[in-house]
């Protein structure tokens, strides 16, 4: 009975596992820089790709970069100690702390980077493709340049978070499981 209970226990928690994440964070650092950037800036990024896998926004909030920004992007597909590929380049607002908000379209060519567009075959189909199996793989990364660091003064690298419905139904099972093996207990004693 307990070994029935705890495998409908995993079979809970793998269905509350999302196959593909749809939000992707990181947080930004001069640490996260590869080589290594000597900045006090900081900062955390969201990636969030709707469920049909078209439309993507880019939330970014950060602070105490050396100077205003030249350049703004999500890179893909490095290892978080390596340096990959602008897949998406945003103009960001000259600014050197605040807020950047972009909402792409994944569907169309024009929303990548001619290099890794080609990359992925030719086609925005290719490079969506691409970009979302990067992300999944913990291959994606925002970066921030400025001036003073034209090769990127802070980066984020991204990882999936799981949705709030997932954590809704891993709790619920935690909560189905410890509730039979309560009255499993009471019915016994």
């Amino acid at each position: 009975m307990i070994k029935a209970m705890l495998f409908g226990a995993a079979a809970l928690m793998i269905a509350a596992s999302p196959a593909t994440a749809t939000t992707f964070r990181g947080t930004f650092s001069g640490a996260n820089e590869v080589p290594v950037r000597a900045s006090a800036g900081t900062g955390i990024g969201d990636f969030r790709i709707s469920d049909d896998n078209r439309f993507a926004t880019v939330q970014i909030n950060f602070t105490g970069v050396t100077g205003p920004l030249r350049a703004a992007h999500i890179h893909c597909c490095a290892l978080p100690t390596a340096n990959g590929p602008v897949a998406i380049d945003f103009a960001p607002p000259a600014i050197s702390s605040g807020s950047i908000s972009r909402l792409f379209d994944l569907t169309l060519g024009s929303t990548y980077t001619s290099g890794f567009l080609t990359a992925g075959g030719g086609t925005a189909a290719g490079a969506q493709a691409r970009l979302l199996a990067g992300l999944n793989a913990g291959q994606g990364y925002f970066n921030l340049h400025t001036a003073a660091f034209p090769g990127g003064e802070i980066r984020a690298n991204l990882s999936a978070i799981p949705e709030p419905s997932s954590w809704a139904m891993l709790l619920a099972g935690f909560g189905l499981v410890g509730g039979t093996l309560r009255r499993r207990r009471l019915v016994a004693a």
